[in-house]
């Protein structure tokens, strides 16, 4: 599987900036109503604690898949499989029956 270079990943951001501004907005709403709620600490923390970044292209997510404890983080299922059968030489299931922490999907925000 190709990983996007800083390069491609910078590419990535710039053609899907709308996406992007929708979901930083999304996340800005969420840590207000977090703030309001009692809960304190500030929106780069919020951010950090509920954002990763896509291993194959740079993209930023909320949501997806954890593959070997967090070397790779995977927005796409197709993509889970391929890198589990680069990795393992296993389907994804295989691999989630193997051990949970091999490979899961969570959401961060």
């Amino acid at each position: 599987m190709k990983f996007a270079t800083p390069e491609e990943a910078l590419q990535n951001i710039k053609a899907n900036e709308d996406e992007i501004k929708d979901l930083l907005f999304e996340m800005l709403v969420a840590w207000q109503t977090h703030e309001i709620a009692g809960n304190t600490g500030d929106f780069s923390e919020f951010i950090s604690d509920g954002l990763r970044f896509d291993s194959k292209t740079g993209l930023p997510m909320t949501r997806g898949w954890v593959v070997d404890s967090g070397a790779y983080y995977l927005a796409d299922i197709e993509d889970v499989e391929a890198l589990c059968q680069e990795l393992w030489g296993e389907t994804l299931d295989e691999a989630y029956s193997d051990n949970e922490d091999y490979v899961y999907y969570t959401e961060w925000f």
